[in-house]
């Protein structure tokens, strides 16, 4: 195997390990944001509005 094609190797492999990583932080992030109202009611009996700006 040439130089070349051990340096093509080494770097795909880099990438591939990145971008998993970054697969799973981002698939992580969006189990978080996915939960984040569940606790919140349904209704919104009693809640005001924001005021207007």
């Amino acid at each position: 195997m040439g130089r070349l094609a051990r340096v093509v190797l080494v770097v795909g492999a880099a990438a591939a390990a990145y971008g998993a990583r970054l697969w799973r932080e981002n698939s992580a992030g969006k189990d978080v944001w996915a939960t984040a109202t569940d606790d919140l009611p349904e209704d919104a009996d009693g809640v005001e509005p924001a005021p207007e700006d």
